[in-house]
């Protein structure tokens, strides 16, 4: 892999993930990430607002990242100038086409690659390729066969060092809330797959992250397990009030989970739009999708997609 240029030093490297520590449970597993600006417009470009929340849980500028490689020897931009702050428990939807540059978006700000040009900040920490502050659960549940449900709820509690007696003691209280009770001493073939999601955001909400990355963590089930487990979301997300960024491909998705919903462009990947979803909260599944303000929302959004 070639060289990058550092644009402290003017010298080139190439952006690597942290070393050891690729999808392990500090990053791969799940946390929240945390709410950001508030909108005085409905949609704004390029993520910037005219009113800026009190409380930045994530603050990103000029967030650029290009690889080099044999074969992109002059590189190939994934990112470009990318500027967004998210809030203390705000979530936030992240949207676009294959290929624009999300997964990088998020590989970036879990700290597994490092920018080439601009910050990302968690909490006013620089992160600049230092995992360990999110929580990160992937469209694949990365249950292990050989564990029970339980031990793969606690997995990343174990990799920590964490006492296991206490470990397995904390996930026992939160079976219930995670519609897995009775189900703890199983293995994860028993499971369903809306069931073996419920356990993937389990193990990451047991890691206790401020800030959770949720890559199309329901884009594998079929239509009504996915509107259910969308509307359980929300009830999680409002009780344990995490910040969170979410990505999906799904327009009615987005909307109907978000405060806010991004959508890049691409590649490379750039904000082409932030537009505030207000719709009241608590929100159930039936009344919201067939509302006139998700309805114009939605054909917002979907209009800046098709240009």
């Amino acid at each position: 892999m070639g060289p990058e240029r550092d644009p402290g030093s003017g010298e080139r490297r190439s952006p690597q993930p942290a070393p050891g520590r690729g999808l392990e449970a500090g990053s791969e597993l799940g946390s929240s990430v945390e709410a950001g600006e508030k909108h005085a417009g409905r949609v704004s470009a390029n993520g910037a607002s005219a009113e800026r929340s009190s409380a930045h849980k994530v603050e990103i500028e000029g967030l650029g990242v290009t690889f080099y490689s044999h074969r992109h020897s002059d590189g190939f931009e994934a990112l470009r100038n990318i500027n967004l702050s998210v809030g203390d428990g705000e979530f936030v939807s992240i949207l676009g086409r294959s290929g624009c540059g999300k997964s990088t978006f998020f590989n970036t700000v879990a700290g597994l690659i490092e920018p080439t040009t601009g910050t990302v900040r968690c909490d006013g920490e620089l992160i600049g390729g230092q995992p360990g502050h999110a929580g990160y659960m992937m469209q694949r549940d990365h249950l292990f066969p050989w564990r029970s449900v339980r031990d793969n709820v606690v997995v990343g509690l174990d990799v920590l060092g964490e006492n296991k007696r206490a470990s397995r003691r904390r996930a026992d209280e939160l079976f219930p809330r995670f519609g897995l009770s009775g189900f703890e001493d199983v293995y994860p073939e028993a499971l369903s797959g809306g069931m073996r999601q419920r356990a993937a955001l389990m193990r990451t909400m047991l890691l206790e992250r401020p800030l959770l990355l949720l890559d199309e963590p329901f884009g594998a089930l079929d239509a009504i397990t996915r509107a259910e487990m969308q509307a359980w979301l929300l009830e999680i997300w409002s009780e344990f009030r995490r910040t969170v960024l979410f990505i999906t491909h799904d327009v009615e998705e987005a909307v109907f989970l978000s405060d806010r919903v991004v959508v890049l462009g691409g590649p490379p990947g750039e904000v082409l739009v932030s537009a505030e979803v207000p719709i009241e909260r608590p929100r159930e599944y039936a009344e919201v999708v067939t509302s006139d303000e998700f309805t114009r929302v939605k054909h917002e959004i979907l209009d800046v997609i098709s240009r």
